[in-house]
């Protein structure tokens, strides 16, 4: 990149082709892990010289604690993807990074230098951090950097849209749809991330598999006769809400449509599974919804095992679930094998 007499940036056709192409590349992707190495690849190539590592935030401390996602070039010298250890001074300019939102740049030695970005996701948390670290250059290609993370922005901004049920922010039905085939073809053995985990640290047990629960709201049409819908929608946004909270970072949330929600769980066995829907049931019963008071679900829950066919996966969910509503309601059933047509109250 050179520089005219009015300061205007000038690039060779051949360097802004390479740029075109790159940024091609990095819009081309519906799953974040591979749009994240996209991102970090087209610096690396686009800034020779830099090295280029991007961070999930796991607490932003102190004491910090990173998640190392990907890196070109020789990095920072990171030996562990779990917890990531950082010179002093880089980590603090990074716990600057992350409270104000602004682009850091500063010195790792006499000539070493670093910039920090902020990654920012589909709307407008930081959800990773980009860190260039090089010999020279750093404060030359910060318009560029910034110029190519709002394009990643924008781009997320649109996937967001089309995956995430717009009132409760949940991932909406099509995007089950997808997912729920990716995770039935994986083959046994250590399962690959999914896009929409919020962190990457697999459970350290290839036997873990997935379970799916389909819950439903109780009387929740009576919910709407009798309060209106602007307090039936309340109520979907406060059960999406502790569904976030219910559930750990590597488990997924749908809502499936109307009343009800769908979540796949990662554990190594279905005592797990069980816990963490009895957790889910007793947290929602216990809770004051306004203006509605006690709300209550039924749910339906189900192991998925390779080779499944979705439909089958759904539909045994769904017949544990009308066994829990023609039994009471208030109420977690599972099938008791994967062939057999009974349900059992398994989780109450």
């Amino acid at each position: 990149m050179y520089r005219g007499r009015r300061g205007v940036s000038l690039m060779s056709q051949k360097h802004f082709v390479r740029v075109v192409r790159r940024i091609g590349d990095l819009t081309e992707f519906r799953d974040r892990n591979l749009m994240d190495r996209s991102l970090v690849k087209t610096v690396a190539e686009l800034l020779p010289g830099s090295e280029v590592a991007l961070y999930d935030v796991k607490t932003a401390g102190p004491p910090l604690k990173l998640l190392l996602v990907c890196c070109e070039g020789d990095g920072l010298g990171v030996n562990t993807a779990e917890e990531t250890l950082l010179p002093e001074v880089l980590s603090d300019a990074i716990l600057n990074c992350i409270n104000t939102g602004k682009v850091m740049q500063g010195a790792l030695g006499p000539a070493r230098l670093f910039a920090i970005y902020p990654v920012r996701g589909g709307r407008q948390d930081i959800c990773s951090l980009l860190v260039q670290t090089g010999k020279a250059g750093i404060e030359e290609s910060r318009e560029f950097m910034e110029g190519l993370l709002r394009i990643h922005h924008n781009y997320l901004l649109l996937l967001d849209e089309s995956q995430r049920d717009k009132l409760t922010g949940l991932l909406n039905r099509k995007t089950f749809d997808s997912e729920i085939g990716r995770i039935i073809s994986q083959p046994l053995g250590p399962p690959k991330p999914s896009p929409f985990e919020k962190v990457r640290k697999p459970i350290p047990d290839e036997q873990a598999r997935h379970w799916l629960g389909i819950l439903d709201i109780d009387h929740f049409k009576g919910i709407n006769d009798e309060y209106g819908h602007v307090f039936g929608d309340e109520v979907l946004i406060l059960i999406a809400r502790i569904l976030n909270r219910c559930f750990r970072e590597n488990d997924i949330i749908f809502r499936y449509g109307g009343e009800e929600f769908v979540v796949v769980l990662r554990v190594l066995a279905r005592k797990d599974a069980d816990i963490a829907f009895k957790r889910l049931r007793r947290t929602i019963e216990n809770y004051d919804f306004p203006q509605v008071g006690r709300v209550t679900v039924s749910m339906g829950t189900v192991e998925i095992h390779p080779n499944d066919v979705p439909a089958s996966v759904v539909g045994h969910a769904d017949q544990a679930l009308y066994y829990a509503k023609r039994t009471g309601r208030n109420r977690a059933c599972a099938l008791r094998t994967a062939t057999d047509n009974t349900a059992e109250n398994s989780a109450a």
